[in-house]
């Protein structure tokens, strides 16, 4: 989780049987039977190990009151347990345990979706098969699930009793309705297997929800609901025009009627010159109401024709996100469903290019899927998907739908530029025309470098000044596609020996406005998370996820004091590098040792430093976190492992301690 890699992975477990004799020794002399005691708190706790000294001195303090002996260890633990923990837990549950796991769920609204789905699966199904995606290892930071091999598979289980009983299917639907405007429709829709169309959301209702959608990273099912509503409000737009074309045709065929026995009529009556003037009075007449309706039935249909080519792309971008997410290609399916919900925004006068977008992002899930299929040795499947992209990019250019000319105030129109762009320059790369595909990378970046400096940047008062983040700007390219489409032309930049240090710049930028946006929002978790990939980008060790010393002496400055200005900004000083160098120095002039010599200072020191800033502990809360506690020290991320230590592994060892010297020493803090 973090840049300091101590070599091996740890994974931690619940109290097992023969390690709570201890326990088992307190409880002797209060209960008549401690060892069945023990192994009814351990059925409810799973070992859980704060849950379980919990009942342990529940026990202790009602031995008085209740007798097990009258009902039974299993029956008054059963009862302890309802009682004084899943009972109005919220108003009970001190010191806070449950109310953490909740939080840690819910903190960001924009997750929190995906880990109460994932988390519903697992709690209806009892166990679901581990892919270790990203909400996998969210949901088990949480506390709330835990990872167990069952035959030749890992599972997701429910950690304990408890937790099943607390966090219950009530609660789920609670929750989710509290995050979506439209939840008892959604759950009824997905009750019906994703079938029953009448539950779909239609008119205002369905604006609605597209408003409230709108920028917020909405779990797949979520997507495929509103995309199904939109789809189905598309089908029915197509069934009215259709119905009125039938009405038109009808009344065409009725007036086509009475001109002709209008016509016999003329025939039989010849009453002189003026009846023949108003005969032709009235044929001309005739002839341009005729001429109206003609040009009324090309316009519907053309309508018509538009309307069904919008449904079929938008259907082919969905097909493609599901087989995405069957390929286990997560976030790009994530993507597609984000470019298929974000097409829905978009005015029908800009038809052009939300055409240009839909077909530039089918031309990119095609491309991802075909590698998938290479490298799982489809090569049928592999050339049918890159037929398909190659195929859409080129429809664009035929179709002429993208304008050179993008308005750079516009928001929807730049960025739907720099994400076509970016598809054609992918294309044009994997097919080896490196010029054509530099060309259009270059396009891309000078589009989005011109539209992201007319934004004011968010805070000046850094040393690196804090630019606006692109995802709240506008709504088409989402934070991935931003760093994807800066990864991969540094990645071509660097192939073909150009300096890519402006693009490289840009996307430090990014993450600078990402890590601003967490901190404003409170969310220092991913606040946290981001802080060490920032680490890890500036010293080019993303690929090996971890730093060494001489990694840190190698780190701009410049850059180490932006992050720590924002972390002390944001969190009113209570968080920062230097504010933990500070509390690190406060311990030494209170020892009488010398200033700065943090490569000289004993076991003893570094220990009553870390307890200063509680990094025995994970506290994302800033009201509840010690001084200093965040950043938490990143040891390794590759798994999501942090500074917090619960066992034997010491947590001063030499290589920490020079690692810390060094940071504290580096810049001028």
């Amino acid at each position: 989780r973090t840049p300091f890699n101590i070599g091996r992975a740890v994974e931690l477990h619940g109290f097992q049987r023969d390690e709570v004799e201890p326990l088992v020794r307190g409880l002797a002399g209060q209960v008549s039977n401690p060892q069945a005691v023990i192994q009814e708190i351990l059925d409810w706790t799973g070992g859980q190990p704060f849950l379980t000294q919990k009942l342990c001195q529940l026990v202790v303090s009602s031995a008085s009151v209740f007798d097990p002996l009258k009902k039974g260890e299993k029956e008054w633990i059963e009862k302890l347990v309802r009682s004084h923990v899943i009972s109005n837990w919220e108003a009970t549950d001190e010191p806070e345990h449950l109310k953490t796991i909740r939080d840690r769920i819910l903190s960001n609204e924009q997750r929190s979706a995906y880990l109460l789905e994932l988390y519903q699966q697992v709690w209806q199904q009892g166990e679901v098969v581990a892919n270790n995606s990203f909400e996998e290892g969210k949901l088990q930071l949480s506390g709330l699930v835990f990872k167990q091999r069952v035959g030749a598979f890992p599972v997701l289980k429910v950690y304990n009793r408890i937790y099943h009983q607390v966090f219950n299917q009530d609660w789920i639907e609670q929750e989710l309705a509290a995050l979506r405007p439209y939840s008892e429709g959604f759950r009824a829709w997905v009750a019906s297997g994703c079938q029953d169309e009448s539950l779909l959301l239609r008119g205002k209702a369905l604006k609605d929800a597209q408003a409230w959608a709108k920028r917020k990273n909405l779990s797949y099912l979520d997507q495929q609901f509103l995309a199904a509503s939109e789809k189905k409000g598309i089908e029915e737009q197509i069934a009215q025009l259709d119905r009125e074309r039938k009405d038109r045709e009808a009344t065409q065929k009725r007036n086509q009627v009475l001109t002709e026995a209008n016509r016999k009529a003329q025939r039989r009556i010849q009453i002189g010159a003026v009846v023949l003037s108003i005969a032709v009075l009235g044929a001309i007449v005739s002839g341009l109401v005729a001429a109206k309706e003609v040009i009324m039935v090309a316009e519907a249909k053309a309508a018509h024709k538009k309307i069904k080519e919008d449904i079929q792309t938008i259907n082919r971008l969905s097909e493609l996100a599901t087989e995405l997410q069957q390929k286990g290609l997560y976030s790009e399916a994530q993507e597609a469903w984000f470019q298929v919900s974000q097409s829905t925004l978009i005015q029908e006068d800009k038809r052009n290019i939300k055409q240009a977008m839909l077909l530039a992002s089918i031309s990119l899930a095609n491309q991802q899927l075909s590698q998938k299929y290479q490298e799982i040795k489809q090569n049928s499947k592999a050339t049918e998907r890159w037929n398909e992209a190659t195929k859409k990019i080129e429809q664009i250019e035929e179709k002429n739908l993208l304008s050179s000319q993008s308005n750079v105030n516009v928001p929807e129109e730049w960025a739907i530029y720099v994400h076509v762009k970016r598809v054609q320059g992918s294309i044009l790369r994997k097919e080896g025309n490196i010029e054509e595909a530099l060309q259009a990378y270059k396009q891309a970046f000078d589009r989005l470098d011109t539209a992201w400096k007319k934004f004011p940047n968010v805070d000046l008062d850094t040393e690196i000044p804090i630019p606006s983040f692109l995802p709240q700007q506008q709504s088409i390219l989402s934070t991935n596609a931003v760093e994807n489409f800066h990864r991969e032309y540094i990645e071509l930049l660097s192939e073909n020996g150009q300096d890519y240090q402006m693009v490289k710049n840009s996307l430090f930028n990014h993450f600078l406005a990402e890590l601003h946006f967490f901190m404003k929002s409170a969310n220092w978790k991913d606040a946290d998370l981001k802080n060490v990939r920032i680490m890890l980008y500036i010293a080019d060790r993303e690929k090996e996820g971890w730093l060494n010393v001489e990694h840190i002496e190698q780190c701009s400055c410049q850059k180490l004091l932006t992050l720590n200005t924002l972390w002390v900004k944001h969190s009113d000083g209570k968080f920062g590098f230097s504010v933990q160098k500070q509390i690190l120095d406060k311990i030494i002039a209170e020892r009488g040792l010398p200033k700065g010599e943090y490569d000289k200072l004993l076991d003893e020191t570094w220990y009553e430093w870390w307890e200063k800033v509680n990094w025995f502990a994970e506290i994302f809360n800033k009201n509840k976190a010690e001084e200093g506690h965040l950043p938490l020290a990143p040891w390794n991320t590759k798994d999501n492992r942090t500074a917090t230590f619960r066992g034997g592994d010491p947590p001063v060892t030499p290589w920490r301690k020079s690692f810390l010297s060094v940071l504290f020493s580096r810049c001028d803090w």
